[in-house]
């Protein structure tokens, strides 16, 4: 699932953040290697944020190299990517009626005035009107985290109709691993906090979440699918797990990781198991 989303443009800026992690990472073994108490997780070298970014590329050019193909045959660009304009128009409708085609053959044709630019917007509304449509878009984003389809899991279900999202309980696994998290990191009192390397892993989990957090919340006037949600859910919740695994320092608190590991597992395993038995769904988009 992860490699497929690669496929998806919208993954651009997490590919930015993900390099200046790397980037971080290196600098500190570089720069900080000195101080024996600053250790990066995993015996880090520079050379394994080379070799990473070389995979991680290629994979993600191999993934998407179809897609350029075939937008480059069809737009006459490879990286051609319509929400990309449809993200600085004002409502669904204007983007049908407006900005349908957005190659740069359209645009060549279309007033200055009205292209879909970050300075156009601004000049047909006030910074009140973005405020509030950044604060109101934000704001249903966190609640689809964390309470999908806007219902409790106990109720997001019924047995007299068909499924609508794989995990209707997922705010609640996020909840549950940021407690763990925290907790794991004030009982080796704020270590993985103290160290640069520890640091790196909570500013990519942070960067990513608000980047993708603000991103939506923005887009949503545009499109308020529930699966954009799973961009900026993935990266936090292996952030709370990399930051756990940082402070499992003592022999003690590794086999607290495990056994939360293994208590996390159980009710994704029952998870699995009702949709083996009913793996019927209302709509496919709601199974992200």
């Amino acid at each position: 699932a992860g490699l497929s989303y690669l496929a998806k443009p919208s993954t651009g800026p997490f590919l930015g953040v993900f390099s200046a992690f790397l980037m971080t990472l290196s600098a500190i073994e570089v720069f900080w290697k000195r101080r024996p108490d600053w250790v990066l997780p995993g015996g880090w070298k520079p050379a394994t944020a080379l070799i990473g970014l070389v995979i991680l590329f290629a994979t993600f050019f191999v993934i998407i190299s179809p897609r350029m193909v075939m937008s480059s045959k069809t737009f006459g660009e490879p990286f051609y990517n319509t929400p990309s304009f449809w993200f600085w128009a004002d409502n669904w409708e204007t983007c049908v009626q407006k900005y349908a085609n957005c190659t740069k053959a359209a645009l060549a044709q279309m007033p200055q005035e009205e292209r879909p630019t970050l300075g156009n917007y601004f000049r047909r509304n006030s910074p009140a009107i973005a405020i509030e449509r950044l604060s109101v878009g934000t704001l249903t984003k966190l609640k689809q985290l964390l309470v999908p389809d806007g219902k409790l899991p106990w109720k997001a279900e019924s047995k007299s109709r068909p499924k609508r999202m794989i995990l209707p309980a997922r705010g609640w696994y996020l909840v549950f691993c940021g407690l763990f998290a925290a907790g794991m990191i004030l009982a080796a009192r704020g270590v993985p906090l103290t160290n640069p390397g520890g640091m790196a892993y909570l500013l990519f989990g942070t960067g990513v979440f608000c980047l993708y957090t603000l991103a939506y919340g923005w887009y949503h006037v545009i499109g308020h699918g529930a699966r954009f949600v799973m961009m900026f859910y993935i990266p936090l919740l292996w952030s709370f797990f990399a930051a756990a695994k940082a402070a499992a320092n003592s022999p003690a608190r590794v086999i607290a990781l495990n056994t939360f590991h293994v208590l996390l597992a159980l009710p994704l395993i029952w998870r699995l198991a009702e949709l083996s038995a009913n793996p019927a769904f209302e709509k496919i988009i709601h199974a992200f």
